[in-house]
C-alpha cells in the first residue's frame, strides 16, 4: 500500500489522527493545526524496562467551551502531542490527544501501540469516549482497521497499567527538556502523596486510588457527561413537594403589628443581634446537629449526597435534607419541607433515630406587603400535644433588619404520620 493510500485517517474514538510520512514501516499519528507552544521529551520506561525517548509538545487556544472571558490561564485549552519509535519494530508513531487530556502512558505489546490518556481539566469531552466512570481513556492501534480503537479498560493489557510519561505539563518542560525516569516517577509519587492518582493507572472506580475520586463522580459536569451523574432527588422523601402532609390550622394567639415598622440596625460587622437572638440560635442548631451526620459529594453512595442520616440510627432510608433543619428538643427533631402551594409550610417531625411521627402542612399567616414571614426557629416548643412558635414578617434593608409584625401562633399535633397513615 503506498504512503497516499494510507494517508490521514481519524480515529474518532480516540481522537487521534493517523498518517504516513514516508514508505516503510514508519507510521506518524498527527492531528489537525499547527503547535506553537512548548516541546520537550519524556524518557519512558516501557513495561519490558527499556526506555524509550518521547518527544513531546503543547499547544494552546482559547477554550470552545468556558463560559466566561477573563485574564485567568482557565480560558484556554489544549492539545498534546507525541511522538515514540517502537524499539522492536522501528516504527514511529505520533499521537495527539484531544482538548484537554493529558497522555500517562505509552507502550508496545505483541508488537501493537497502546496508549492511556487522563482528562486534565473539567472540560475534557469525557462524552466522545462513551462516558467512562473514571476520567481514564484506553487505546490501542488496530491493524486491521488501521486506526486507532478505544478498547475496554478490562481488555487492556494489564502489563501496560502505568504511567510512564509526564503527569502534567510543567513550565520548564521546553526548548527540549529531558525528563528522566526519575523525574516522572517523582512526580507521581508527590501527586498521589498529596491524594492524586499515582502511576499506578486504574480501570475502575474501585482500583482508581484518588482522594477526590467521590468528588468527581458527582461533580464533573462540564464533560458532556452530567446526565450519567447520579441523581441525590428522591420523589418518595416526604420532605418532598410531591409528598403532601397532613392538613392542619393555625391558632393565632397574639398579633403585635409595628408601625412605623421596628428596626433593628446591623452593620458591616454582622446581621443585628437581637434580630440573631430571634431567629436563629446557633447553641441549639449545633446541638440538634449533633444528632446528624451530614453526608457531602464524597459519600459513598452518591444518592446520599447533601442528605443526612441519623446518627442514633444510620439506615440510609432514614434520611433528611440538613439545611432545613428548624429546631430540637431532647426527644424530637423538626425540619422544614417542600409544600406544592407556595402559600403552605410544610413542617416534619422526627425521633432522634429517624423515625417520621408526621408531616404536616399549614397555611401562612396573612403576610403584609413588601415583608416575608418565616418561622422563629428558636421559639417552637411543644407542650400538651400543641407545637407553639412565633412567625415574624420583616425584610433586609442594608445592614438593618425591619419588623413589620410578629405573631404567635400554635397547631394541634396530629397522631399520625401522614395523610395516608392509619
Amino acid at each position: 500500500m503506498t504512503c497516499i493510500a494510507r494517508a490521514v485517517v481519524l480515529a474518532a474514538a480516540a481522537g487521534m489522527l493517523l498518517s504516513c510520512a514516508n514508505e516503510g514501516s514508519t507510521l506518524v499519528v498527527s492531528g489537525a493545526g499547527v503547535h506553537t507552544g512548548e516541546q520537550w521529551v519524556d524518557q519512558a520506561v516501557l513495561h519490558d524496562g527499556s526506555v524509550v525517548e518521547v518527544h513531546r509538545s503543547i499547544s494552546f487556544s482559547r477554550n470552545p467551551n468556558y463560559r466566561y472571558d477573563g485574564g485567568s490561564g482557565r480560558n484556554l485549552a489544549f492539545t498534546q502531542a507525541l511522538s515514540a519509535r517502537d524499539p522492536r519494530t522501528g516504527r514511529t508513531i505520533r499521537w495527539e490527544t484531544p482538548l484537554d487530556f493529558n497522555p500517562v502512558s505509552i507502550d508496545f505489546h505483541d508488537g501493537q501501540p497502546y496508549g492511556v490518556m487522563e482528562q486534565a481539566s473539567i472540560y475534557g469531552n469525557l462524552k466522545e469516549f462513551g462516558c467512562p466512570e473514571i476520567p481514564y481513556v484506553f487505546v490501542r492501534w488496530d491493524e486491521a482497521t488501521h486506526g486507532w480503537k478505544q478498547v475496554r479498560p478490562a481488555d487492556f493489557p494489564a502489563a501496560l497499567l502505568r504511567a510512564n510519561l509526564s503527569a502534567h505539563h510543567g513550565p520548564w518542560m521546553k526548548d527540549g527538556y529531558v525528563q528522566t525516569p526519575e523525574q516522572i516517577a517523582a512526580t507521581y509519587a508527590v501527586r498521589e502523596k498529596d491524594g492524586g492518582s499515582g502511576a499506578a493507572i486504574p480501570t475502575d472506580f474501585a482500583s482508581w486510588k484518588n482522594r477526590g475520586k467521590k468528588r468527581w463522580r458527582v461533580a464533573h459536569t462540564m464533560d458532556g457527561c452530567a446526565d450519567t451523574i447520579p441523581s441525590n432527588k428522591d420523589p418518595s422523601h416526604p420532605q418532598d413537594a410531591s409528598q403532601p402532609g397532613i392538613p392542619v390550622e393555625l391558632e393565632i394567639l397574639d398579633v403585635q403589628d409595628y408601625m412605623p415598622p421596628r428596626v433593628l440596625k446591623g452593620s458591616r460587622d454582622g446581621p443585628p443581634a437581637e434580630w440573631t437572638a430571634l431567629s436563629f440560635d446557633g447553641d441549639l442548631q449545633k446541638r440538634c446537629r449533633a444528632h446528624l451526620v451530614v453526608l457531602g459529594e464524597d459519600a459513598d453512595d452518591p444518592a446520599l449526597r447533601y442528605w443526612a442520616l441519623f446518627r442514633a440510627n444510620e439506615h440510609p432510608r432514614r434520611k433528611v435534607r440538613p439545611d432545613s433543619l428548624v429546631a430540637c428538643n431532647d426527644r424530637h427533631l423538626w425540619f422544614s419541607g417542600q409544600s406544592s402551594d407556595s402559600s403552605r409550610v410544610k413542617l416534619l417531625k422526627y425521633t432522634l433515630s429517624g423515625s417520621l411521627v408526621y408531616s404536616i402542612e399549614f397555611t401562612r399567616p396573612a403576610e403584609v406587603t413588601g415583608f416575608w414571614g418565616a418561622f422563629m426557629r428558636p421559639s417552637l416548643r411543644e407542650e400538651s400535644g400543641y407545637l407553639y412558635f412565633d412567625w415574624c414578617d420583616s425584610a433586609q434593608s442594608g445592614w438593618d433588619r425591619i419588623v413589620r409584625r410578629s405573631t404567635k401562633v400554635r397547631l394541634k399535633e396530629p397522631t399520625s404520620r401522614s395523610p395516608t397513615s392509619g
